[in-house]
């Protein structure tokens, strides 16, 4: 479950306006919780005032350090401390999925002009704007943030794919939809879309997702190009995962990505075995004493290499090690959490593997590719050295 902690001076217009639809289930089923702290409350003022004049001068009045202050102390929850402000990122999808993994989080929503940035430098971690333009306060955005995170959080949503394939994930706008009737104003349904060929009809989307994009909103086609490297920059090893499941199409990405990976001779002798039965996990992971995340991922992918295939022997390892690069990428571009174990070059861990998966003789394994929806999030390293680049010679 998700806890939700507003720091306001207005509960009731947050209350009022969740208190609705979707977001209502999800409280009564206990998938998420919202809980308003009335900063007011915290006020050591006999009338319960909250601000006071800005010093140097200014129109306005600005809230005061000690009653936020004081409010958020109230929550004792370490955890992200999002303060809604116009000076923050503009938060978008991905900054949904990132604040989803989180058990607690607290929304800070300012008034008047402000709030001293005493207390903003002490207490708050990211500072969030939903767009260039300025409102009389931060409830309306703090609403929005609630209403996207809630979205990602397993059974929300009628299904998990229900949110997959919204506009903006992936940076693409979402394919045109239809219903009853099948002509409406002599407009009829495509055709595609009453065949029943499912594959068919995936492909049609993802056209008319690009197609759209393309029309409409050509700046996130930039974006999505933008991303690619993001994801290779971005990319950590995670271990920790939430017990929720990789779809399909998910999986299917993924090994869509490790294909597309170079190969000595155009050799692609690559061989994946997939495991996502919970018991196997488990026993994978009593195979090697670092393998112990395997018990909580969603899935592993063992990348292996079919000795038959290969046209230059002694490649193999780079060759697979390609294809594991790009499963690792295309997992963090999508949101998910991986890390690589190693088995190869050590026999006795390549035996083990085997002997578990019953690999043929000529069937090498190179690695076990730990995969699930991440429980933790670590910020990009710089790796970039210059001391390690040489010119011409050593």
């Amino acid at each position: 479950m998700l806890n939700f902690y507003v720091l306001t001076l207005f509960p009731e217009i947050i209350y009022g306006g969740l208190n609705h639809s979707i977001l209502k289930r999800a409280v009564d089923k206990n998938l998420i919780r919202i809980n308003c702290v009335n900063i007011r409350d915290f006020s050591k003022d006999k009338n319960k005032r909250v601000d006071d004049y800005t010093y140097g001068g200014g129109c306005g009045m600005l809230m005061q350090a000690q009653p936020v202050y004081d409010a958020f102390k109230s929550v004792k929850k370490n955890c992200p401390v999002i303060f809604l402000t116009p000076h923050g990122k503009i938060f978008n999808q991905k900054l949904a999925r990132k604040f989803a993994v989180e058990n607690d989080l607290i929304l800070l929503c300012g008034h008047y002009e402000g709030i001293d940035q005493r207390v903003i430098d002490e207490i708050v971690t990211d500072e969030i704007s939903i767009g260039d333009y300025i409102l009389t306060g931060g409830e309306l955005p703090a609403m929005i943030l609630i209403d996207s995170i809630s979205r990602l959080i397993p059974n929300v949503l009628g299904k998990n794919e229900s949110c997959e394939y919204e506009s903006f994930e992936n940076n693409l706008l979402e394919y045109p939809q239809y219903t009853r009737p099948e002509v409406f104003h002599g407009k009829h349904v495509p055709k595609i879309l009453l065949s029943g060929n499912h594959s068919a009809i995936k492909n049609w989307r993802q056209r008319q997702s690009f197609i759209t994009t393309w029309m409409k909103r050509p700046d996130l086609l930039k974006k999505m190009e933008e991303n690619k490297m993001n994801a290779i920059f971005s990319r950590r090893s995670i271990r920790k995962y939430k017990n929720e499941s990789v779809t399909d199409e998910q999986l299917e990405l993924l090994l869509r990505a490790a294909m597309a990976a170079p190969s000595a001779m155009n050799s692609q002798c690559w061989e994946f075995v997939v495991v996502r039965d919970k018991n196997h996990l488990s026993e994978l992971a009593t195979l090697n004493p670092y393998h112990q995340m395997l018990k909580d991922a969603a899935l592993a992918i063992i990348v292996c290499a079919d000795l038959n295939k290969i046209l230059a022997n002694e490649y193999w390892i780079q060759n697979c090690s390609a294809a594991t690069q790009n499963i690792l990428t295309q997992a963090n571009e999508m949101g998910l959490g991986a890390v690589w174990l190693g088995v190869a070059p050590y026999e006795d861990k390549m035996q083990r593997i085997s002997d578990n998966l019953n690999l043929p003789e000529n069937i090498k394994p190179l690695n076990v590719i730990s995969i699930g929806v991440p429980d933790e999030f670590k910020n990009a390293n710089d790796n970039f050295d210059t001391k390690k680049i040489h010119y011409e010679k050593f």
